[in-house]
């Protein structure tokens, strides 16, 4: 039986990470994901829905900041071990404004070995039946 399609739902006002996040899970996973992209945070809101594998938001957007949707992510049922919030910020301050227990992980989207972490995140899951 072939392995499940997983979604991935990636919120970045930044079209151009968006793309890169695009490219980066069609180059590692091929065929075993579908992401989905939104630099609108609002309209993000509006289709999450349980069937999300991995949601990855960005912590600094207009109208909703990350910690927002967070919450309301949270509060439509996906599981805070399915979220990673992204920020140009550094490890050290992201850990300061986030619990270990919110999300899967916080990571620094300049920091290679933030960026060796996010790929074991996303292997686990992609690879998760």
């Amino acid at each position: 039986m072939p392995d499940r399609v997983k979604l991935i739902m990636v919120v970045d006002d930044n079209e151009l990470f968006c793309k890169k996040m695009i490219k980066f899970f069609k180059d590692l996973y091929s065929d075993k994901v579908n992401v989905e992209t939104y630099t609108d945070p609002i309209k993000g809101l509006a289709v999450l829905s349980q069937a999300i594998d991995l949601l990855i938001v960005d912590l600094e957007m207009p109208r909703i900041d990350g910690k927002k949707f967070l919450s309301y992510a949270l509060q439509k049922g996906i599981d805070r071990r399915r979220i990673i919030i992204t920020s140009f910020q550094s490890a050290e301050v992201l850990h300061q404004k986030f619990q270990l227990s919110d999300c899967l992980a916080v990571i620094d989207k300049n920091e290679p070995e933030q960026q060796k972490v996010f790929v074991m995140i996303t292997d686990s899951i992609v690879s998760k039946e």
